[in-house]
């Protein structure tokens, strides 16, 4: 469980593994009040937002409690894929099942590949 503190509430992430070997995090709907209850979802990995624009991204975020938005968000999608990828692999790697699909996507580099790509086409974009 991860314990994050916004400027006036706390909230709490736990994260575990499904039978299909997916990221499954459990946490409040909503970090602000009023809150209407937890939510259990199934966590999409990095490579999904991909190729997505910003307002794509929005929406899968939509789909997830909001405390995996305020940990990922960022102003361009650009960004949002490279901090989503960091908190997806740092979530994954303390999960025994999933640590071993986080050292083989290190080794077919698809983690690399996101960030990689991300930061590639913000330093072409500024230039």
């Amino acid at each position: 469980m991860l314990s994050f503190q916004t400027e006036t509430t706390p909230f709490f992430i736990k994260w575990g593994a499904n039978s299909h070997l997916e990221l499954v995090i459990k946490a409040d709907d909503r970090v602000q009040e009023p809150k209407s209850g937890e939510m259990v979802r199934v966590v999409p990995r990095p490579s999904v937002l991909k190729n997505m624009s910003l307002e794509m991204i929005k929406e899968v975020f939509a789909k997830l409690p909001e405390a995996i938005s305020l940990l990922a968000f960022g102003r361009t999608a650009d960004v949002i894929r490279v901090r989503y990828s960091t908190l997806y692999r740092k979530l994954s790697m303390s999960v025994p099942e999933l640590r071993k699909l986080i050292d083989e996507q290190d080794k077919s580099s698809e983690f690399l590949v996101v960030c990689i790509g991300t930061i590639t086409r913000a330093i072409t974009e500024r230039l």
